[in-house]
């Protein structure tokens, strides 16, 4: 075989493996999202669709208005008796009240300057105790009242309104109704002929997906079957090992560059440069990873460094305030030991008459 037919061997050697390459990519990543684009053109190819007359999507809540109103017509009458109740104690207080003042005051002044009503003071002091009694409890029970009135004065206040928006609701519902009823035959044609309409694309859509699937089954078994046969042509060609044939346009330069004489020649050199990129790529990244490794080493002792120092700093904080409270004891020492005044024979005495000996002892007072 000459050169140049071992060359064209050798071309379409390559050529088999570059198409092996590409069915083998297609059918592992391109296949299925080529499938589902078109499947979604064909989907959005339907331009019309089945539309429903408006009526069914405005139908109103029938609720029973007569049976709320009485609800409030019943807490309403409620609050109205809670709202005398609290009046009527109110006022029975006052009047307690106002009975006591003049008991008090006006009746309770006479029985005491009249000597033969004496003997009945007991008794007013005792009615007006009652009645004084009677208006605590009164005015106590009239301020639960009036809270409790409140309260169901403000849920009153709160439930009309919740019915107030609950009707107005209803009403514009059924201004929505009345207006799709008004439309409803209308609606109802134009949906009766976007369904056939529809009916029709959608059979259509049915048939060009059918036909599209097929289309996209017939592919992938082309290009299975192609793959099958490329692999098998691979196996069985002798011009070349199967796990160099990456190397075939490097092969062929060296060849038709003259850097071999011979095909077995250019491919051991092929081989022999592959061989050194390979280690010098490895060395790359052993170079990178020992790189990697020293920078993370730095960056640990950097980190190491920076907390020693910040710990050597806490301890120079901490023996500086160390030596502070020793200079302040010493110093406060200094000052009691100045303000001592000796008494010969005994030792010292400080400034509130205190005694010690002269080891610093507390002693009694000397007699004198």
């Amino acid at each position: 075989m000459t050169k140049q037919q071992t060359i064209d061997q050798l071309q379409t050697v390559y050529r088999w493996w570059c198409d092996l390459d590409s069915d083998s990519c297609y059918l592992k990543y391109e296949s299925h999202p080529e499938r589902q684009q078109r499947m979604n053109d064909l989907w959005n190819g339907i331009a019309t669709w089945m539309t429903v007359p408006s009526l069914y999507s405005h139908l109103p809540h029938f609720a029973d208005p007569e049976f709320r109103q009485k609800e409030l017509a019943e807490k309403n009458t409620a609050m109205k008796k809670q709202k005398t109740l609290f009046f009527s104690v109110l006022i029975a207080s006052i009047l307690c009240a106002v009975v006591y003042l003049a008991l008090q005051n006006i009746l309770h002044p006479i029985i005491s300057n009249i000597q033969a009503l004496y003997f009945l003071l007991g008794a007013v002091q005792a009615l007006e105790g009652l009645i004084m009694a009677v208006a605590a409890v009164g005015f106590l029970a009239s301020i639960f009242l009036g809270l409790k009135y409140s309260t169901r004065k403000e849920e009153l206040k709160k439930e009309q309104k919740r019915v107030a928006d609950a009707q107005a609701a209803q009403a514009a519902r059924m201004k929505r109704f009345r207006q799709a009823l008004s439309k409803y035959e209308t609606e109802k044609e134009s949906g009766i002929a976007n369904a056939k309409a529809f009916g029709q694309q959608y059979r259509t859509y049915l048939e060009n997906r059918r036909e599209l699937e097929a289309e996209l089954q017939q592919k992938w078994d082309d290009t299975t079957s192609r793959i099958e046969q490329l692999e098998e042509q691979l196996r069985e060609q002798k011009t070349i090992p199967c796990d160099y044939i990456y190397l075939i346009p490097e092969i062929i330069q060296i060849w038709e560059g003259h850097r071999a004489d011979s095909y077995k020649e250019a491919l051991n050199l092929a081989i022999e440069e592959d061989r050194k990129r390979e280690e010098e790529a490895a060395r790359q990244r052993e170079a990178a990873r020992q790189e990697e490794l020293l920078l993370q080493q730095a960056r640990e002792t950097a980190r190491h460094n920076k907390q020693m120092e910040r710990e050597a700093a806490q301890q120079t904080a901490l023996a500086q305030k160390q030596i502070a409270v020793a200079e302040e004891q010493l110093r406060a020492t200094e000052e009691a030991r100045k303000e001592r005044q000796g008494v010969p024979g005994v030792g010292y005495r400080d400034q509130y008459g205190n005694y010690y000996n002269y080891k610093g002892v507390p002693i009694p007072p000397p007699k004198k």
